[in-house]
């Protein structure tokens, strides 16, 4: 349960019957569940509301898991990612993500077993976003340079057991602002249009942006 007590089902079970060859079959779901309900603060990289709807299914022995299902950012969302000064950096952590024990007898523990690690990950995530959905980033600290976008799209999310994660769809822009400083022109704010998009063909950290931004100005004519 979330802290509003929207409900996430896992359902499913976990097969230790051979504790060599472990095996899960298990299954999510979850409808406008708040998965982010944060303030903004001076330590958050997200900040907002992020409300989700899950469909998803992991099937498998502990090195052949397969996950594939359906995960659904809902229109009532709000939600804020803060730029850093430094990138985030991405660890692979399912290796110490679940330990499994043998226990002699109920009372004590006289052996351990060394922990089963989790390799071979299959994903395969749809992320649909709805239209009404509301993403942001601030490229400052103070918020005075930001990207605020209404939109929507769906994409594809692929990570491989060999450990790599690809991303393919198109994010539509249906309207949006962006203030930003640049090296030879102040701090402007310009409108996003309606149409452009942010396209992944593969690598997340190089999609193609097809974006047409304005901004009013005013000016006085005169005959010279």
């Amino acid at each position: 349960f979330s802290e509003k007590g929207d409900k996430m089902i896992l359902n499913g079970n976990v097969d230790f019957k051979d504790t060599e060859d472990i095996r899960l079959n298990l299954y999510l779901f979850a409808n406008n569940f708040l998965l982010i309900d944060k303030p903004r603060n001076s330590q958050t990289l997200v900040y907002g509301k992020a409300y989700i709807g899950a469909n998803a299914t992991l099937i498998g022995p502990l090195d052949e898991l397969k996950l594939k299902g359906q995960i659904n950012l809902q229109g009532n969302s709000d939600v804020t990612y803060v730029l850093k000064d430094s990138p985030l950096t991405v660890e692979d952590r399912l290796s110490g993500l679940v330990t499994f024990v043998d226990f002699n007898d109920t009372i004590q523990v006289s052996r351990e077993v060394a922990a089963r690690e989790i390799t071979g990950v299959d994903a395969s995530l749809n992320l649909l976003i709805d239209e009404g959905a509301k993403l942001s980033c601030d490229l400052s600290n103070n918020r005075e340079s930001y990207v605020d976008l209404i939109g929507g799209g769906t994409l594809v999310m692929r990570y491989t057991p060999e450990g790599k994660m690809t991303m393919t769809g198109r994010y539509t822009i249906n309207s949006g602002e962006m203030k930003y400083e640049l090296p030879v022109i102040p701090l402007k704010t310009f409108n996003l249009g309606s149409g452009s998009y942010v396209e992944f063909t593969g690598d997340m950290m190089n999609p193609r942006l097809n974006i047409a931004a304005t901004e009013k100005t005013r000016a006085s004519v005169s005959n010279g």
